[in-house]
């Protein structure tokens, strides 16, 4: 059985970084995954009820978890369920943003996969994420884990979006994560420590 050891999020996302993005993006937020109470999806259901902004959720209820987010969700959230990779790489293609609320999440691969179709992020700054999403080029991390300061981050989306650079930058992003690079750098560190020795 062959093991790989690399983000998953580019092999299942967008492996070679090809542009699948339109021009203009859909007037839409997006969030999801596993519908679990660490990943704090309550603080972007919250900040797009505050904004009044269409936001979207995708992803397996865990826990019971998606019952709550239900009954805080105003009439702008839409529940998706479960979304096969064709529908996943469609709501990345167009949403205008990946909301990303977790805290201290070690790697945060979602937020890569979002960047591989050329989606920004919006993203609470603790982990992982400050590595992979490169603030006021592709997303805008927020300081507090509220959500008056996530809302605060979506309200800053717009000037990203109006940016040219930003969907290329989004994928050139994501592609430090790609499984060459991966291996490219392991190869080194091997080669590096073999030296050393």
């Amino acid at each position: 059985m062959k093991r790989e050891f690399f983000p998953r999020a580019i092999i299942r996302g967008n492996p070679k970084g090809v542009s699948t993005v339109k021009n203009l993006r859909e007037q839409y937020f997006l969030t999801g995954g596993r519908l679990a109470r660490a990943k704090r999806y309550d603080i972007a259901i919250e900040a797009c009820n505050q904004l009044k902004a269409p936001l979207k959720v995708f992803g397996r209820d865990f826990a019971g978890f998606e019952s709550e987010l239900r009954k805080i969700s105003g009439p702008t959230v839409e529940f998706l369920g479960e979304v096969t990779q064709e529908e996943k790489a469609k709501l990345f293609s167009e949403a205008s943003a990946y909301l990303f609320c977790s805290d201290n999440e070690d790697f945060g691969m979602v937020s890569v996969e979002a960047q591989s179709y050329g989606c920004p992020v919006v993203g609470y700054k603790s982990g992982g994420i400050m590595e992979t999403v490169i603030d006021g080029k592709t997303g805008i991390l927020f300081d507090n884990l509220t959500p008056e300061s996530c809302a605060q981050a979506i309200s800053k989306v717009g000037a990203l979006l109006a940016k040219a650079q930003t969907k290329n930058a989004c994928i050139a992003n994501a592609s430090r994560f790609s499984r060459e690079n991966f291996v490219k750098k392991i190869k080194s560190l091997v080669s590096t420590t073999h030296l050393l020795n």
